[in-house]
Parts: C-alpha cells; sequence; structure tokens
C-alpha cells in the first residue's frame, strides 16, 4: 500500500469515526463534544505525522 493509499484509508476511517461520534452527542453529556473534537483532531495529526504530511 502507498503512503497515498494509507493516508486516504486513514482519512476515511477518521472521518467515519467523527461522523459516528457527531451522531452520538445529543444523548450525551455536553462536555463530550469538545473532548471528541480535540481527540479527532490529535488522531488526524498523528495520521498526518506517520504518512509524512
Amino acid at each position: 500500500m502507498t503512503t497515498s493509499e494509507r493516508l486516504q484509508s486513514g482519512l476515511i476511517e477518521e472521518i467515519c469515526l467523527v461522523v459516528a461520534c457527531a451522531r452520538a452527542l445529543p444523548s450525551e453529556p455536553k462536555f463530550y463534544g469538545p473532548m471528541r473534537l480535540m481527540e479527532g483532531i490529535q488522531r488526524l495529526v498523528r495520521l498526518m505525522q506517520k504518512n509524512g504530511v
């Protein structure tokens, strides 16, 4: 798998995770939103670093 393919696959996975988390937010405590946003950003940064972006 090329770097581009790994990055694309990782981005799709992260987008799906963010969408799933957003879907669950209405039934969760309000402070979960900012925590999930920060977690998503951390995961994207790690993905980018791992793939040399």
